[in-house]
């Protein structure tokens, strides 16, 4: 995978693949590829915590208005922060997100007095999947996100504007 700069010696990357010898001759072939079309990324240890963190600092602060900043920061530190944080972000799956809505849906108020409504978790959803859009570009920390994440997290969006249209019709 190219030279290191420093020693002169060849850079390699290993990565197990169980299976056959074909499956994991296939796998190398895909990282070779990508990595001759410049779109190797390397995988970091990254936690969902550490991502968001940065994606609020880097990212959110300078492109929402100052309002919404603090929410999606109060909402990052008191909700997702607690729940999702300790995950890696190479790792995060569609499980995990169902099982953070139903969480709050359940028992999601901070003073543990009750549940969160529906249009609370799903606006806590569309700061989660512009934070994960941007893990994949243009951060490059992610390869891709599950399409059953995406899914899940645009049609929460979906179900939440027209709950917003539905609302307009009837007054």
């Amino acid at each position: 995978m190219g030279g290191d700069s420093k020693t002169g010696r060849r850079q390699r990357k290993n990565k197990t693949v169980r299976g056959t010898k074909k499956k994991a001759q296939k796998v190398m072939l895909e990282m070779v590829k990508k990595f001759e079309n410049g779109k190797f990324i390397e995988p970091e240890d990254i936690s969902v915590q550490e991502y968001l963190k940065k994606w609020l600092k880097e990212y959110a602060k300078n492109n929402v208005s100052d309002r919404t900043f603090i929410d999606y920061e109060s909402i990052t530190k008191n909700h997702l922060l607690p729940f999702l944080g300790k995950l890696k972000l190479s790792e995060i799956q569609e499980r995990h997100i169902i099982k953070y809505q139903n969480s709050k849906l359940k028992n999601g108020r901070l003073d543990g007095t009750g549940r969160l409504s529906k249009r609370s978790v799903q606006y806590h959803h569309r700061i989660l999947s512009q934070a994960l859009k941007h893990a994949v570009y243009p951060y490059r920390l992610i390869e891709k996100i599950h399409v059953e994440i995406l899914k899940l997290l645009l049609l929460n969006s979906l179900i939440y504007i027209l709950y917003h249209i539905k609302k307009q019709i009837n007054y």
